[in-house]
């Protein structure tokens, strides 16, 4: 696919290492936290920062997963502000030559070992999307427990049709699956449990309440829920 902002980068990030094992690469974490997001975080609609001043962006945790394909993360941001507070952001991010970008929205050119492509954000991959959807309808978990998928009870297609994002992106992403599920991405992610999440929740799994979508989801250990 060409890419409509490939133009507009004048930096290819180069990295020694294959991008299957970026983040065992300190060189890497530190150039991803500081060169590249400081430039990108700040443009998404998502980011809620706008009116402070950014200090610095720390990557704190991080798990991999895998596709036939693809090998994606998912990171966690600590973004730090000169007001002396912090937020913390959950981003996917992939790594894609040109021949395999889904997307015209690009994060950075980027170069591992012999490999030139992008990084971009993952959930512009219509492989990460599906891959998000088959774990949640078999409810896998990773090796050491890291990231669990759990499938609520209204939950019954198993086969990957489709995936779109429902209108503009706002302060979550949302994800419609197969004209009939929405997957909502908590962008902000809070230190304590998050309202949206267990307010759905309720309602679906204790209560049972027809007026509200049904709730299926995926879950990550450091307060990641999607």
């Amino acid at each position: 696919m060409k890419n409509d902002n490939q133009d507009t980068f004048t930096t290819t990030f180069k990295f020694k290492n294959e991008w299957k094992d970026a983040f065992k690469d300190d060189e890497f974490i530190k150039i991803f936290s500081s060169d590249i997001l400081e430039n990108y975080i700040i443009n998404k609609r998502w980011y809620g920062g706008k009116a402070s001043t950014l200090k610095y962006i720390e990557v704190v945790d991080h798990f991999k997963i895998t596709s036939k394909k693809n090998t994606y993360y998912g990171v966690l941001l600590e973004v730090n502000f000169k007001e002396a507070f912090f937020q913390h952001y959950f981003m996917p991010v992939a790594f894609m030559t040109t021949d395999e970008l889904d997307t015209n929205t690009i994060i950075a050119p980027a170069k591992f070992g012999n490999i030139d492509g992008y990084l971009v954000d993952a959930l512009h991959q219509d492989d990460f999307r599906k891959l998000l959807f088959d774990n949640i309808a078999q409810s896998t978990e990773s090796k050491g427990l890291k990231l669990i998928f759990h499938k609520g009870s209204n939950l019954v297609d198993k086969e990957y049709k489709s995936s779109k994002f429902m209108g503009v992106e706002q302060s979550n992403t949302s994800i419609i699956y197969n004209d009939a599920f929405v997957l909502k991405i908590f962008r902000r992610i809070y230190v304590s449990t998050n309202p949206d999440y267990e307010i759905s929740r309720f309602l679906t799994e204790r209560m049972h309440y027809e007026n509200t979508p049904a709730i299926w989801l995926c879950r990550k250990e450091i307060s990641l829920e999607v």
